[in-house]
């Protein structure tokens, strides 16, 4: 069970990248530089349906087709998800929110939150993991993530990294 101090924490985190960003600070494409790259995901995007009005800009709702995650920490197979950023007028995304669920390599079931902040070519996130087994303790662990959707926006690659 994820303890109130975790979830805190990931707010703050989200709330300190969001600063950071629009001051400048941050480049949403850059991975961490004193970080390696623990896992990637390889995403595949369905056609999104139309844009959801919203004050300021507007919701995109991508549904997630699939997809893979290697990495040092979990190598896993992507069964679907949803992407839902806000893209605000001025060109930003403000709660880049995606959903992915499917299962590892050894049959474990997993669901992962990824939410964050940038631009449309590139953000900056946090990434919660729900998983159990041999696998559990990274729901405990805190990890950004770069989130970079190609250019014809059918895929979006996603690395992460743990801070420490």
């Amino acid at each position: 069970m994820i303890s109130l101090h975790a979830i805190l924490l990931n707010s703050l985190c989200v709330v300190i990248a969001q600063l950071a960003y629009q001051a400048g600070a941050i480049n949403p494409s850059a991975p961490p530089s004193t970080s390696n790259v623990l896992f990637s995901a390889n995403v595949g995007l369905g056609k999104a349906l139309p844009p959801v009005p919203i004050p300021g800009g507007q919701r995109v709702v991508e549904p997630i087709t699939g997809g893979i995650v290697n990495g040092s920490l979990i190598n896993a197979t992507i069964a679907g998800g949803l992407a839902y950023p806000r893209l605000l007028s001025n060109g930003t995304i403000e709660d880049a929110e995606i959903i992915i669920y499917g299962q590892t390599v050894d049959n474990s079931s997993y669901f992962v939150t990824i939410a964050g902040i940038g631009i449309v070519m590139g953000q900056i996130a946090r990434v919660n993991f729900e998983i159990g087994g041999k696998y559990a303790a990274l729901a405990d662990e805190l990890f950004v993530a770069t989130v970079v959707p190609s250019k014809d926006r059918t895929t979006v690659k996603v690395d992460g990294y743990e801070l420490s």
